[in-house]
């Protein structure tokens, strides 16, 4: 139950004064006149539309790579020297991926990520430093779609500091520091490399994520 202030008592007591009142005058001076009221109501009328169903999901499509696989292998034209190629494999560190994202007025942004086994990133990584991961590697990048949607991005890998950011077949031949290491050292570091790069893995492969959001 609501408490009852002295305010509100004397609010009430006007309130009922008044109600008396208006009681007290129409007992007395009767009906003097019927007041008819009705409800209003207006309508307005208007066609129903309902738009066209269009279909404007985004798609990416036409996704090519220039390569198929990265080879970490000695360069194409080193033929001599302690560290050479085989004549068959060569360096391929370097891919490149096009590809085309439509509707881009339904585009509001785009990015591309490289995903490699644990192994790589351990090559990569502090202890090792036998290469460096693309950035894509690391994290998302943005991609940069043209007029009709278009994209072109390039996805590279390179030597690491110790290689001193070299191609270890220049390193070991050519650079000074690498040129100083001995035949037994250079080839435990080559092996090295190569188990760390496979790690348990008898086949590496990579992902390229490719991932587009509307506006």
């Amino acid at each position: 139950m609501a408490k009852v202030t002295r305010k509100s008592f004397r609010r009430q007591r006007i309130i009922l004064g008044i109600s008396l009142f208006a009681s007290i005058a129409l007992i007395s001076t009767g009906f003097a006149a019927w007041v008819i009221s009705s409800q209003a109501e207006h309508k307005e009328e208007g066609n129903i539309q309902i738009g066209d169903v269009n279909d404007n999901s985004i798609k990416i499509e036409n996704v090519t790579l220039s390569i198929e696989d990265f080879k970490f292998e000695p360069k194409q034209d080193d033929t001599t020297g302690r560290v050479r190629n085989d004549g068959a494999n060569f360096e391929q560190l370097k891919l490149t991926v096009t590809g085309t994202i439509t509707p881009k007025e339904y585009v509001q942004g785009a990015t591309i990520s490289l995903t490699v086994p644990e192994s790589v990133k351990t090559a990569a990584g502090d202890q090792k430093q036998y290469i460096v991961l693309p950035e894509c590697a690391k994290s998302a990048q943005p991609l940069t779609l043209d007029d009709t949607g278009a994209f072109s991005y390039d996805i590279e890998f390179t030597w690491g500091e110790a290689f001193n950011n070299m191609n270890p077949g220049l390193y070991y031949d050519t650079d000074p520091e690498g040129s100083a290491v001995t035949d037994q050292d250079m080839k435990a570091t080559l092996t090295d490399l190569k188990t760390a790069m496979y790690g348990e893995n008898q086949e590496l492969k990579f992902t390229i994520n490719i991932k587009a959001d509307n506006n």
